[in-house]
């Protein structure tokens, strides 16, 4: 009987071990999904802590994209909406901006501007007028305003650099009425300048290097009233030059016969509607009334005829001019104001002021 309860204890004990077992298995089962929990919690954590990491690399590419960003940040034009102005002058521009197209003048004097990008003004209206003065323009290229061709009707390219102006660089400009070219270093001018602005009315090209003119360089501007060729060494002055200029009213000449010489006596010949003729520092001895034969004047529509800075023979060679000018057919105010006076001066030894036939007979006596 003692070994049966012996065998039944030693059952219950090995159920009771048996159950301990589950029961450890169980605690292990439960730590191995605490410790994976454990685990998985730091890995969620460093997701989390890497998130915020994200915000510097957007604020670092915000930080690049403005560095990117020019130095110096390009004025806008003004435009005027009642006067059809843009307004770009004055602001420092190398380069052309864009153009409002509703523009009717567009002024972009004194900048830096160095190339015309002749696409700018392709899109403009009618009536147009484009001032670049004072720029740093060293060339007028091939056909850069046929796209505004009879719309463009005042171009200043005046205080620049200009060296070279291609022979067809004002194509097209049917309606073109001034040009103005003043103050540059163009050695050239072609009659092919002028072949397509038939409708020109003021050409200044004062103040540049021109060494020639060919006789035909005017043909095609009938309709020209103003023509200032000032300043430059041209030399001599062919005999057919203004030929074609019957409606030209104004012409400048002043300082464009480099060395002594003689102006032929048909150069003005159809010069017919004649106001002022400008003929300063010429190196001329004398002009004669033959200069001036189809010229119409008299005492109500008097001829303006700068003459000073020439080495005059006023005795007897320009008495003739003396008497016309006291009976006030011609005067001698200079400028195109006429504002100022610039009598002749005589070389041999004679005042102008008080010239007459009598103190030049009294020379010979």
């Amino acid at each position: 009987m003692a070994t049966v309860t012996e065998d039944r204890e030693a059952i219950t004990q090995s159920r009771e071990a048996t159950t301990q077992d589950k029961e450890a298995t169980t605690q292990d089962r439960e730590a191995t999904a605490k410790f994976r929990e454990a685990t998985t919690l730091p890995t969620e954590a460093t997701t989390q802590s890497r998130e915020p990491t994200k915000q510097p690399s957007v604020a670092t590419t915000q930080s690049n994209w403005t560095t990117t960003q020019p130095t110096e940040v390009t004025p806008e034009c003004t435009f005027n909406e009642n006067t059809g102005i843009t307004d770009c002058s004055n602001m420092g521009l190398r380069t052309i901006p864009q153009i409002n197209p509703a523009s009717k003048r567009v002024l972009l004097q004194k900048n830096k501007i160095a190339s015309i990008n002749c696409y700018r003004f392709k899109f403009l209206g009618e009536n147009v007028k484009l001032d670049m003065s004072d720029n740093q323009l060293t060339v007028v290229p091939a056909n850069c305003f046929s796209g505004m061709s009879g719309r463009l009707h005042v171009l200043y390219l005046r205080f620049n650099q200009i060296t070279y102006v291609h022979p067809t660089a004002f194509s097209g400009l049917s309606n073109l009425k001034i040009l103005n070219l003043k103050d540059n270093q163009i050695s050239k001018f072609l009659p092919a300048h002028l072949s397509e602005v038939p409708n020109l009315l003021s050409l200044n090209l004062i103040n540049n290097e021109i060494g020639s003119l060919q006789q035909d360089t005017f043909q095609n501007v009938e309709k020209l009233n103003q023509l200032y060729l000032n300043r430059n060494p041209v030399g001599t002055l062919e005999p057919s030059l203004f030929s074609n200029l019957s409606k030209l009213t104004d012409l400048s000449l002043w300082g464009v016969l480099s060395e002594p010489g003689t102006l032929s006596e048909s150069l003005f010949d159809d010069l017919v509607s004649l106001k002022l003729l400008s003929l300063r520092s010429n190196h001329l001895t004398s002009v004669t009334p033959q200069h001036l034969k189809n010229i119409p004047r008299n005492p109500s529509n008097p001829l303006i005829l700068p003459l000073g800075l020439n080495p005059l023979q006023c005795c007897p060679h320009m008495l003739w001019l003396k008497e016309e000018e006291h009976n006030g057919s011609i005067i001698f105010q200079g400028g195109n104001s006429g504002s100022y006076r610039t009598d002749p001066e005589c070389a041999d030894g004679f005042d102008w002021s008080t010239l007459s036939r009598d103190a030049c007979e009294g020379k010979w006596r």
